[in-house]
């Protein structure tokens, strides 16, 4: 279970911004490499939030999720990655 003190260790990774998808997954692994470069290579479970809209900045609500809440349990795993490629 986590703990306050666990979100209190956590780091915040603002994207600020009008932008696409594949830009926010741009800036998100742009972000990643920083860390990597300081030395961190490992983290818990975290939450991303994104806040989806149409593309001049209207709020937009997915059925598909009523909560809210899309839950990734693991990354997904090529073929190759399970062959060492």
């Amino acid at each position: 279970m986590t703990s306050k003190k666990d979100y209190q260790n956590g780091l915040r990774i603002k994207l600020e911004g009008l932008h696409s998808l594949h830009d926010i997954e741009v800036m998100i692994h742009e972000a990643f490499d920083k860390l990597r470069d300081r030395g961190v290579y490992h983290a818990n479970a975290g939450n991303l939030y994104i806040n989806i809209s149409d593309p001049n900045g209207s709020p937009v609500h997915l059925r598909e999720y009523p909560s809210n809440t899309m839950v990734m349990n693991n990354p997904y795993r090529s073929i190759a990655d399970d062959h060492g490629i």
